[in-house]
Order: C-alpha cells, then structure tokens, then sequence
C-alpha cells in the first residue's frame, strides 16, 4: 500500500508549485545547475516539474505504483520531493484516510470513470468523476455504515 501513496503523491501533488519557503542563511546548491541562495530569498519549488521527470519517473503520467519497488519486490529509497513542517501530520492523515477507506470498501470503475479531470492552480485535486463504493462485507447498511462514521468522530 505504501507504494500507491508514495506514486498518488508523486502523479498528482496537492501542490504542484509549493509554498514559499525562506532561507535564514546563505547557501550554495550544486547538483545539476549551481545556484547561489542568499539569505532572506523566497524559494518557491516546482514540484510538479520535479516528480514528472522523464529521467527519474519515465512515463510520468502513468499511474504505476511498482516504480517504487525494487526488483526483489522490496521498497525503493526513492523519496518523492515533499518536505515541509506538516509532512508527517499530512502523510499519517493521509495514510488513515487511505486504509480506513480501503478497508471497509471496495472502489469500483463506472462509465465515464475512465477520464479524470484535475483542477489546476496553486493545490490540485481531482473534479467529481463516477465510481462505486461497495462495501466488503455483505451485512453492511446505511444503518452500520452511518455508526462507524459517528463512532469515528472527534469532538472538539
């Protein structure tokens, strides 16, 4: 599962051009270009244009999750370009959503479900498209359903 979030977070990005970042102090980057950050400059990164090089990710716009997975079938060391003060708040929050989701349901392709739109701008996300949630267990109704959904609440 791991490799599906890491390929979601690379294939579409919440943020395709990031937030802008502050440097507090003076700084020289050498890796394909040199470029010199002076201290107090605003940084604004293209992660789009970082995870859908054809270099690193061929075929970029192609969902495959395997491109994290070595030969052997174990996990890569690949980390997708994503660090900020949130990240292991978002990526856990993430995380839950995907597997509660996934755990309870099925999620299933329906006409016209093939064609996903994305929104553009500073955050991404995809427009409404037509799927089927069908739920894993067949004695599941509204009535439990609607439970698991109140008992998951958090009250603040």
């Amino acid at each position: 599962m791991w490799m599906q979030y890491c390929e979601t977070m690379r294939w579409h990005s919440v943020t395709p051009i990031s937030v802008p970042h502050g440097t507090n102090e003076d700084d020289i980057y050498t890796k394909a270009i040199t470029f010199r950050k002076n201290t107090g400059a605003t940084i604004i990164a293209n992660v789009w244009a970082m995870s859908h090089n054809e270099v690193k990710y061929p075929n970029p716009a192609t969902f495959l999750p395997e491109r994290f997975l070595e030969s052997d079938g174990t996990l890569n060391d690949d980390k997708v370009p994503r660090v900020c003060p949130g990240k292991h708040v978002a990526d856990a929050s993430l995380w839950c959503a995907m597997v509660c989701m996934l755990a309870l349901f099925k999620i299933e392709k329906t006409e016209g479900s093939e064609q996903v739109k994305w929104t553009t701008g500073l955050a991404s996300h995809p427009l409404p498209f037509p799927c089927k949630f069908v739920p894993r267990d067949e004695d599941t109704d509204g009535q439990k359903l609607a439970s698991l959904i109140y008992a998951s609440r958090i009250d603040l």
